[in-house]
């Protein structure tokens, strides 16, 4: 029995061949606990209390919150996300965890040659028992380890204490803050795991500790396949060329990366032939003594499948198994492909079409991998180049050129404490109805599960993937063969993803500096090595992209970056939804207005709302002004008038004019930026910070703002400036998307008293060419902003709104000099309230629901139509639901409608619980969906 030195990843592998291992038990002992070669102690556990795991797999937190387990002498605490609770698992990081399970000897096959117990990922630091021999010690988060496990298909019993059963015991010890880089700059960084999940600014008090990926028994024959790597090539006739390999090993052999002398010698497994390895990196793994010295040929059947489970290809060859490790390789060809298309890219709309490979070893192994028939390529762009590492940024799948800057977004790992497949399906399901292409996976974050992957491959969502390596980290303290075994792992375990399309290796770092050469090193070589087809970035941002995170006029951001390739990260922070903050905060911080966040008093914030401030990322003095700046256009937030709800609201207009007005600009053809990716789509925790998509899965203002801008007919507003002194002209321009059509467009002008000022029908080319002028005079008067609503005519869908507020402290020819002159906040300028002038000017919106039939166990699909009846505008019109065990996702929210027009928006309703890490009341099922639904807005 023994532990895997250098785990490399172990193919999944169906019910004939594997078992997963997920009835699991947990305790915790004492950290200073030790044996003297300093791993924890054994005899540790004959004093622990075992406790079931319920939600396996997970990390100890959840499962302390599940099972009642609270640090010795103190209270359980409650759900770690809500109130102030985490605080209350902060011992979870100054114990050792322990883990066991039983596995019958009944389940392992007779036939069997080879077993294997592998662990997909063990946060972080691991000791592992079998039987009560310590067999291995694993350090690394994203693979690993795994244990040979042949000698339980011997016809040796297990102990008689386990009753027929082979013990497999983990000692688990919480690392992280303090070992990882925190955010103190120039900290070394130590560990191959995210700083999100080392008390970093997502959350302050859970250390994460637990086995957080599936564990699963490998069971092989004499010999056995792995690592399949699958390459797809369009060819000039139309057909597609897939390319296939596969490692044969003798049973024991686990080869390594080490070097491999190939000189002055007799070559290794030499059998009176000359035999030359055909990957010279990999080192052949020793032979297994107890095999046959000669098995003679062995056949590997290659089989393809399309979409529909057709077979569309099938080719046999034969190895000679004797070396112990050897290649096959094949070439098929499918004349007539069905093409994996990224979201929005295909032709017609055409669904993202997957292939399943089955490989078969005779009948002694199976394998598949499920794959798309693509080919991504990136293409120079035409602005200028700029800096000595640079990229190429135009995307071109399947001989077709994007059509415009591909549509990103920045994405954070679910969830803290559980990776769940519905929640994370239902995230992504989301982006990919807002017509997101690219998905980057930051450095700060997860080497995401297979579960990401799958949604992703299905859903058209190519993958970024970042590297666990976040700001300002300094790689000298890291593992080096740790780091390498995890980057192979990785390599290994994804590259046959349709949905991969970037490997990138961190976030904010430097990747040039000597003290991360090694690392880096490392990474791009094991990279290219093992994988080879895909571009390699070393770190976002780095090669002509930019991170513009500004608190200024937003139409500064368009002559600032307009030769920019790339806008990979940028956003408006936020909170989350009302909804959602109501299932963290109490009741009393949630009838508080958010106005001491104003206060020049440090604690005046903690003082009246200190759950919030608990829940509140990187909560710096400078960040408030940039958050509240845009909030400060549509509600004052210093007046005790403006509700806890309503500051909400602001601040996600706020978000969602910014989110809107920069990918429109930079989608109008007349830029350089080829890939525009909005910072943040989702939180791993509770928190305030830049968020589309909040924790308990409610898409917030912003969400609707980015899909209205990612839409092919996308209208772009371009107002020369947000803020106006009085008796000037408000001058702008509209425009559509560069990949739109020809449209009509209604454009609206009105002042904050719903008074409309000018109405015109501009009929609209795509691109720069297309734009329309408008000069529009502002009436005298009191009015503090004027309102632009441009809508499509044909589909009131496509609409853009902007807001420019009249400022009479511009009146004063030195400020309004000054604010022309370089980039400053608009907030400086606000006086007054948006909202309380727009809500006494009441519109009437009738609405009527209609089913779609859509059947689902719980949740509905319904048809709203919402028609204003009265003579204003009906103002940010929201859809929710007051119900919070309902979940109201609906096709838009936050739009105006104009007078005496209608809306026509898809809604689904589904239980709040199916999503939520804190929901816990779900609907009855036997009642049936009875959800309300809430149609309101700032004036109807």
């Amino acid at each position: 029995m023994s532990g895997i030195s250098f785990a490399r990843y172990v193919w999944q592998r169906g019910p004939a061949h594997q078992l997963n291992i997920d009835t699991w038990e947990f305790a915790f002992s004492p950290k200073d606990d030790t044996s003297e070669d300093g791993s924890p102690s054994l005899e540790a556990t004959r004093q622990v209390r075992w406790h079931t795991v319920r939600d396996f797999p997970d990390m100890v937190q959840w499962e302390c919150y599940l099972a009642g387990v609270g640090a010795p002498g103190q209270p359980v605490p409650g759900h770690p996300y809500v109130g102030t609770n985490s605080k209350g698992y902060r011992w979870t990081a100054d114990v050792t965890w322990w883990m066991r399970t039983f596995i019958p000897a009944d389940v392992l096959h007779q036939t069997a040659r080879f077993a294997q117990l592998v662990f997909d990922g063990v946060d972080h630091d691991v000791w592992v028992w079998i039987d009560g021999q310590l067999v291995q010690d694993h350090h690394g988060m994203f693979g690993g380890p795994v244990v040979d496990c042949t000698e339980w298909l011997s016809n040796e019993p297990p102990p008689e204490s386990h009753q027929g059963s082979h013990e497999v015991l983990l000692a688990l010890n919480p690392v992280g803050s303090g070992q990882g880089k925190e955010i103190r700059p120039g900290t070394k960084g130590r560990l191959i795991k995210p700083e999100t999940f080392c008390r970093w600014i997502n959350n302050p008090d859970l250390m994460t500790a637990g086995i957080w990926q599936p564990v699963r028994l490998v069971q092989t024959g004499h010999h056995r396949l792995e690592r399949p790597r699958v390459v797809t090539r369009l060819l000039d006739d139309g057909s597609a060329l897939v390319e296939v390999e596969v490692e044969v090993l003798r049973a024991s052999v686990q080869p390594d990366l080490n070097w491999v002398q190939r000189h002055g010698g007799i070559p290794p497994n030499w059998d009176n032939r000359f035999f030359e390895p055909q990957t010279p990196r990999l080192a052949e793994g020793i032979p297994d003594p107890a095999a046959p010295a000669s098995h003679g040929p062995l056949n590997v059947f290659v089989t393809i499948t399309g979409p529909a489970g057709e077979q569309v290809a099938t080719v046999t060859t034969a190895v000679d198994p004797t070396p112990g490790r050897v290649w096959a390789r094949v070439s098929l060809v499918i004349p007539e492909p069905e093409l994996w298309w990224p979201n929005g890219m295909g032709p017609d709309g055409s669904n993202p079409a997957l292939y399943t490979v089955s490989i078969d070893l005779e009948a002694i192994d199976h394998l598949e991998v499920r794959t798309g028939l693509r080919q991504i390529e990136w293409e120079q762009t035409s602005g200028p180049r700029t800096a000595d590492h640079w990229f190429n940024w135009k995307l071109r799948v399947n001989g077709r050129s994007a059509a415009g800057p591909v549509r990103g977004m920045n994405w954070m790992p679910s969830d803290l404490l559980r990776q769940d497949r519905t929640r994370t399906r239902h995230f992504l399901t989301l982006m990919r109805d807002a017509g997101v292409q690219l998905v980057r996976v930051w450095g700060g974050g997860l080497l995401e599960t297979e579960d990401f992957y799958d949604a992703c491959d299905e859903l058209g969502l190519l993958v970024w993937q970042d590297f666990p390596i976040n700001t300002m980290y300094d790689c000298s303290g890291i593992p080096l063969d740790v780091w390498e075994q995890q980057v192979t792992w990785t390599a290994e375990r994804l590259r046959n993803r349709a949905s991969l399309a970037i490997w990138c290796g961190g976030n904010e770092f430097d990747p040039y500096a000597p003290e991360n050469a090694a690392a880096i090193g490392i990474l791009e070589r094991t990279l290219h090595d093992l994988d080879g087809t895909r571009p390699f970035v070393r770190s976002c941002s780095d090669p002509g992209d930019v991170h513009p995170y500004l608190e200024c006029d937003t139409t500064w951001y368009l002559p600032m970056y307009r030769e920019a390739p790339a806008l990979s990260e940028w956003g408006g922070h936020t909170l989350p939804t009302a909804a959602s903050c109501a299932e963290i905060l109490p009741k009393e911080e949630r009838e508080r207005p958010l106005t001491s966040l104003l206060s020049q008093e440090p604690d005046a914030f903690a003082h009246t709302h200190p759950v919030l401030r608990h829940h509140w990322s990187e909560f710096k003095p400078d960040r408030i002004p940039r958050m509240l700046g845009r909030a400060r256009i549509y509600d004052d937030l210093s007046s005790p008038l403006t509700s806890f709800e309503q500051g909400i609201e602001a601040n996600g207009l706020g978000a969602a004019e910014l989110y809107q007005t920069v990918i429109s600009d930079f989608s109008a053809g007349d830029t350089f930026c080829q890939l525009l990716m909005p910072w943040v789509y989702n939180r791993p925790w509770p928190s305030v910070g830049m968020q589309v998509v909040d924790h308990s899965g409610r898409p917030t203002l912003g969400y609707f703002a980015i899909r209205r801008a990612y839409c092919s007919d996308a209208i772009v507003l371009r107002p020369e400036t947000e803020a106006l002194a009085p008796g000037e002209p408000l001058r702008f321009s509209v425009g559509l998307a560069a990949q739109s059509t020809q449209r009509t467009l209604e454009v609206l002008v009105y002042n904050d008293r719903l008074r409309e000022v000018e109405r015109l029908r501009l009929d609209i080319a795509p691109g720069p060419k297309g734009f329309e002028s408008v000069v529009t005079e502002l009436p005298s008067g009191a009015a503090d902003s004027a309102i632009i609503v441009a809508t499509d005519v044909a589909d009131p869908a496509v609409q853009h709104v902007r807001i420019i507020r009249v400022a009479r402290t511009l009146a004063d020819s030195a400020v309004l000099t000054e604010y022309r002159a370089k980039p400053r906040p608009t907030s400086h300028f606000m006086e007054g309230s948006l909202r309380r002038a727009i809500e006494d000017h009441c519109a009437r919106v009738v609405w009527i629901a209609e089913s779609d039939g859509v059947s689902e166990p719980l949740g509905r699909r319904v048809t709203l139509t919402c028609e204003n009846t009265s003579d204003v505008p009906a103002v940010f019109v929201q859809i929710e639901s007051r119900d919070s065990r309902w979940m109201v996702l609906p096709s838009d929210s936050g739009f105006w409608i104009p007078p005496h027009r209608k809306r026509t928006l898809k809604v689904h309703v589904r239980p709040t619980a199916e999503v939520s890490t804190i929901a816990t009341d779900r609907p009855n099922p036997g009642a049936g969906p009875t959800a309300a639904i809430t149609v309101s807005g700032w004036n109807a």
